[in-house]
């Protein structure tokens, strides 16, 4: 049997897969609907995303714009953050501390890396979904946070 459409080293599925299933986790929450399933479901990007960080760490630092030093400690660092980030969600420790700082950087993001690549070029569809998938992130951490007060 043949497996080559599981490709189970191209991150793009896998990233876009688990952005989906971070979304709906985040809806959960804010629905009050199976909060602690979302919380899950959120914190299984931070797992996924924080892997590649490490992974594709080379490829990762081709993203940091040219003009802040130390690209390859950024991807490592933000992997990690991932990781922390993902560990508070799951385990309900510094919940709110946890999430808001990961909306912070998903939100420093798109300021900072995507929205200059839109001006660049802002007829590009790649570019624009490239800069919306954080601020849905963003917004979807801070739903995390704020929903810590809920039972689930």
């Amino acid at each position: 049997m043949r497996l080559d459409w599981l490709r189970i080293r191209d991150p793009g599925p896998w990233t876009s897969g688990f952005e989906i299933l971070a979304m709906g986790g985040a809806a959960l929450i804010l629905a009050g609907t199976a909060v602690g399933l979302g919380r899950f479901l959120f914190a299984s990007l931070l797992i996924v995303v924080g892997v590649q960080h490490f992974m594709y760490a080379q490829f990762v630092a081709t993203l940091v714009p040219s003009w802040i030093p130390w690209h390859l400690f950024w991807a490592y660092f933000v992997g990690v953050a991932f990781f922390a980030a993902a560990v508070s969600i799951v385990a309900r420790k510094y919940l709110g501390l946890g999430a808001g700082l990961l909306g912070l950087m998903f939100f420093l993001w798109v300021i900072l890396v995507h929205s200059p690549r839109v001006m660049v070029s802002p007829h590009d569809g790649k570019e624009w979904t490239s800069a919306f998938v954080p601020l849905a992130m963003c917004g979807g951490a801070w739903v995390v946070a704020g929903g810590r007060g809920r039972k689930g």
